[in-house]
């Protein structure tokens, strides 16, 4: 038995080979984390290909941890053209990852922050440092900590300033958390 059908809605954010031609999907949806299997999706005629790219938004149909189907929802795939946005979108994923093993009461509102933050990079010009420095003071703040910075969204920001709060948000982390924001090297 396979078990049951379900349909959510999630975020692809991380891939590993499963064999020649199988994919292991770390996803990431509203209830947390979910690891699943899409098979064959590495052959040139799979239909599931184009949809399962690493930081979509997609609607999957699973069968037990199988993806059956998928459908795209936010193409977020114009990230890999820039690897500051990747290096990005690969430390928010992995950063998910390690700090939601368990679905928390946060999930939600964690999930939400995170799909804005990969739709941001895929698609508009705002500043890499922006997209970082507010995601991460966010996340702090909803697992329950925050540190004082002095920066808005929408204000300009100098690259001298945007080091300087990415080393006090990495400091905060390791302080609060004991966790090293991954990739952080690449916008120091």
């Amino acid at each position: 038995m396979l078990g049951e059908v379900f349909v959510t809605k999630c975020l692809v954010i991380g891939q590993e080979r499963a064999g020649e031609h199988n994919l292991r999907l770390t996803l990431f949806s509203e209830g947390g984390i979910i690891r699943a299997t899409a098979t064959g999706i590495l052959k040139p005629t799979a239909k599931l290909r184009g949809a399962l790219q690493l930081f979509n938004q997609v609607e999957v149909t699973m069968q037990g941890q199988k993806i059956t189907g998928a459908h795209l929802v936010q193409n977020n795939t114009t990230i890999s053209r820039d690897i500051n946005r990747y290096y990005l979108a690969n430390s928010i994923c992995e950063s998910v990852v390690k700090l939601l093993r368990e679905p928390t009461e946060e999930t939600l509102q964690i999930y939400e922050i995170t799909r804005w933050a990969l739709a941001e990079l895929g698609n508009t010009d705002t500043s890499c440092y922006k997209i970082f420095i507010y995601f991460y003071d966010l996340l702090l703040s909803l697992l329950g900590f925050s540190i004082a910075l002095d920066f808005h969204l929408d204000n300009e920001l100098k690259l001298s300033r945007a080091r300087e709060l990415v080393t006090e948000l990495q400091a905060a982390y390791i302080e609060s958390l004991d966790f090293r924001i991954p990739l952080v090297s690449h916008f120091l």
